[in-house]
Order: structure tokens, then C-alpha cells, then sequence
């Protein structure tokens, strides 16, 4: 029961699920009332707790009015309880916590909040952990990503997760996420993996921000979910499902090899632990019957062995190159490297050749680095001055969103660090393509030529968006305007 306002909604909906909690939730729910941040409601979803729990979810109702307690009619199990509240929520963003996690940090609605309304297209927040024991004595802090001050392509997250076989995002009690964009609920056919499998459906729509000053508390004790799944059958046949779901995305860019040794682990881990547990054969025989048979999956072993050595080498590698690159002390000279297809005659490569005039037109100090396409000629000789190098606080990359990884891989980390990056794009259509998005991870700001290109990059940008004044080269509309050269009347 509650005596809610229902002509306003919150700005946040606090959602906890709960279950034979009693003896944690007035911690979970003690936190989110002390929060700096007070434009909220908490919704508590009991399911059919046979302790004290509802008792107090009750309690805490009658003392707030921003406090829902329900009850579903019979235990729906974890998945289920977490949409019955899902459900309720009215807030523009929902918080979701466990009954037995709690907010260590008085400002995390107030941080995640101020996150996710800086920009637009930001669905997913997520904070760094604090681990906690049973008397809440903090053990260590758990942080998967590097702190940046920008958000992340929500494409590029899905892909990293895959990649490291592993939800560097965090459980629900880390997370908060723009309830429009949820309206389907967590996927019931999960169980173990619904929430990483909820994050990279809300991933898909937009980008990702993360904290990494510790927001949330996760509690380790015995009765948790996390501790019953390491003793089911459940996690390893989830996780080929996800992998099944998401894994052959076009956004996903991983070598054949990778996805080909995910696809083979993804079954060895279902045939490990059926064998380790003694049960479960069934689903072992039919995952293995699905990917070839048993003779096809044991001659990939000696094969597997192999990848799994060289992908422990390639994430090494992947996590050095996430970390910042040292660069010298102190800012860099004012000025702009400028990159394009300078000698490619195509649209692209004018428009490259447009905008260095402007660039030599500022007066600023610049430098020119020419990239040569393959599959256009190359034969434009209207500059010939390019530089190896790219000296100055600015870099200019004046080549579209299908050519940022491929610049980005053949030029190196380097030539990005220590400057402010900017991509010039072009889009002719309403919405942009998912497979793309990871390409904003390589710049700072984007611009384009056109209102109508600005709201169709911006809807899924993590960065700005700008629209800027296209150059136009005089001597080009003297040369258009003598009808005589192209043997058109004067008249």
C-alpha cells in the first residue's frame, strides 16, 4: 500500500527485489533514503519472503510515502520478481538494487543521475563495486573499466564483454538505465545471465557511462545467488544462449578465430560441468549434437588449446592498449593535423581536399597527412606537401565512420594521444547504424555537414555532435558558373 502522488512521477524509481532478506533490508533501504539526491521512489517487490521481510518493507511504506511495498500472490523466482517491480516503476530512470546489496555513497543517485542526464543518448550507467562481507566490513573495491571522462559506443561494451567472457558491466545493484528504454523487462528465458543479457539489450540502443568511484555495496554471503550458481548447470548453458543471441551481431568485430573458439568453449564448459556435477548429460549431448557431434568437437580440442593460449596473449595485449598512453609534458603547440584522402578521387576525397583548404584559410598553424584509399584512384594532385607526423593540439580526420578503425589500426594509438580528435561524417538517413557506433570510441567530437545528420548521430552519439558550415572553394563557383566550359548556353 501506498499514499504516492501519482499526478508526478519521480525521477527515479529505486526498485528492490526482495527474498528472505529480512536481516539486509533495512540497510539497502536506509541507504537510499540518506541520498543527497531525493527526487525518488522505492519500490519493494517481495516475493512471498517466508521471514520478516514483507514486515519491514511494510514498515519503512507506512513511515515514507515515496516507499511501495508489494507482494506477488506466489514466488515467481528471482527473474520475475525483478519485473513484477519493474513493472511499477514511474520513474524517468530506475535503480535497481538487491536486498542484500546496499548504496555506499550517499551522492550515487545524484552521480548516476547527473551521468545519464548530460547526455541524451546515454542509457546505461554503471559504477565501480565496494565488496562487503556480512557485517557490511568493506574486503576489496571491483573495478572492470578504466576511468574516462567520456562516454562509451554501447556497441564497443557488448563486443569487450564477449571478447573477456565476462560482465565487466556489474550486476543490478551497479547499474541505472532509462526506463523507456526497458520497457520489454529482463528476458525471463534467462536466469544467471538475465541482467547481462538486460544491459546489452539496453546497450544496443545507445552508449554506456561508467563511475569509477565505488557506489555500491555487494554483500558476499553464503545464501546469495552468486554462491547456488556455482553449482548448477545453469551459468554455462546461459552463457552460449548469450553468445548464441549476440555474438554474430554485425557490431561485434572479432577475428573468425575468436568467435569460432567461444562458440567451441561456450559447449566444453557445458560438458565440463554436466561431467563435474553428475547430472545434466542430456543438454551436454544436445549442445554437443548441435555443434557438429561428439567426433567434430573432440577433433577441435588440440585446435582450441591453441586459440585459448593465443586469446589469454590478445587480451593482454587489448588491456594494454585501454590503458592511456604517456605522453609528453605539457600541451601541445595550437594547431591542426589534418588527415584524409588527399590524391583519392571520390566524393570523400574533395570533400578532405575542401576542408584543408579552410584549414590553410584560418591561418593556424597545420600539417597535412595523406591516406591513400584502395578502392579509388589516387592520381588528385592538387597538394603534395604531407607530413608523417602530427605535431599539434588538434587532429582533423576528414574520412567517414567506416574508416575510423582502419586508421586507427594502422596508425597506432600514438597519433591519437595527448590531442583533442575530430571525425568529420557524412549520413544520408534517418537512424545510424548500429554496426558503426564503435567508431565514435576514436574521437572527441564529430562534425557534420547538415541539421539533418546532426539528429541522426546525435540520437546514439556519446560524444558531440556538431554541425559546422561545409567550405566552398571560390575558384570552383567561378569555374561552375562559365556555362561556355561545360557547352551550355549562355542563356
Amino acid at each position: 500500500m501506498s499514499n504516492r502522488h501519482p499526478e508526478r512521477a519521480p525521477k527515479v524509481s529505486v526498485c528492490i527485489d526482495s527474498f528472505n532478506y529480512g536481516r539486509f533490508l533495512p540497510e539497502a533501504i536506509e541507504s537510499v533514503l540518506r541520498q543527497s539526491f531525493q527526487d525518488f521512489e522505492i519500490i519493494i517487490s517481495d516475493d512471498r519472503s517466508t521471514d520478516d521481510s514483507f514486515a519491514i518493507a511494510q514498515r519503512y511504506a507506512q513511515q515514507d510515502p515515496r516507499i511501495v511495498a508489494l507482494q506477488n500472490a506466489r514466488n515467481l523466482g528471482m527473474v520475475k520478481n525483478r519485473n513484477a517491480g519493474l513493472a511499477h516503476a514511474r520513474g524517468e530512470y530506475v535503480k535497481t538494487l538487491h536486498a542484500d546489496d546496499f548504496l555506499c555513497s550517499d551522492q550515487a543517485l545524484e552521480k548516476m543521475v547527473a551521468a545519464l542526464e548530460s547526455n541524451r543518448a546515454i542509457c546505461l550507467v554503471a559504477a565501480a563495486r565496494r565488496i562487503v562481507d556480512e557485517k557490511s566490513e568493506p574486503l576489496e573495491t571491483w573495478s572492470s573499466f578504466e576511468e574516462k571522462a567520456r562516454p562509451l559506443a554501447g556497441t564497443s561494451v557488448i563486443t569487450r564483454c564477449l571478447f573477456e567472457q565476462r560482465n565487466l558491466i556489474g550486476g543490478p545493484s551497479a547499474v541505472m538505465f532509462r526506463r523507456s528504454l526497458a520497457g520489454r523487462g529482463f528476458d525471463e528465458a534467462f536466469f544467471v545471465m538475465a541482467d547481462m543479457e538486460m544491459w546489452f539489450h539496453l546497450l544496443e540502443q545507445g552508449c554506456f557511462y561508467y563511475l569509477a568511484e565505488p557506489l555500491c555495496a555487494f554483500r558476499q554471503h553464503g545464501r546469495q545467488q552468486t554462491e547456488k550458481d556455482r553449482s548448477a548447470l545453469a551459468p554455462a548453458l546461459e552463457n552460449r544462449a548469450l553468445l548464441q543471441r549476440y555474438l554474430h551481431q554485425r557490431y561485434v568485430r572479432l577475428r573468425r578465430w575468436i568467435w569460432k573458439y567461444l562458440e567451441y568453449d561456450a559447449v566444453r564448459r557445458i560438458v565440463r560441468r554436466s561431467r563435474k556435477l553428475g547430472a545434466g548429460m542430456e543438454q551436454a549431448e544436445a549442445a554437443v549434437r548441435e555443434f557438429g557431434g561428439w567426433r567434430k568437437f573432440q577433433a577441435k580440442a588440440p585446435r582450441a588449446l591453441y586459440h585459448e593460449k593465443l586469446l589469454k596473449v590478445r587480451r593482454l595485449y587489448e588491456r594494454h592498449l585501454r590503458r592511456p598512453l604517456r605522453v609528453d609534458a605539457g600541451p601541445r603547440p595550437a594547431g591542426v593535423n589534418m588527415a584524409g584522402f588527399m590524391q583519392s578521387e571520390f566524393g570523400i576525397g574533395e570533400s578532405s581536399r575542401a576542408m584543408w583548404r579552410a584549414v590553410q584559410a584560418s591561418g593556424l598553424p597545420s600539417v597535412l597527412c595523406s591516406v591513400r584509399s584502395t578502392m579509388h584512384r589516387n592520381r588528385d594532385a592538387s597538394f603534395d606537401q604531407f607530413s608523417q607526423a602530427n605535431p599539434y593540439r588538434v587532429n582533423l580526420m576528414t574520412f567517414s565512420f567506416d574508416y575510423a578503425r582502419r586508421f586507427a589500426r594502422d596508425i597506432g594509438p600514438r597519433f591519437f594521444a595527448g590531442r583533442h580528435n575530430i571525425g568529420l561524417w557524412y549520413w544520408e538517413q534517418e537512424h545510424f547504424p548500429m554496426r558503426w557506433h564503435s567508431a565514435f570510441d576514436y574521437y572527441d567530437e564529430i562534425w557534420v555537414p547538415s541539421d539533418f545528420t546532426r539528429d541522426s548521430i546525435a540520437a546514439v552519439s556519446p560524444i558531440p555532435v556538431r554541425k559546422i558550415t561545409y567550405p566552398f572553394y571560390l575558384n570552383e563557383a567561378e569555374a561552375v558558373s562559365d556555362r561556355k566550359r561545360f557547352g551550355l548556353p549562355e542563356d
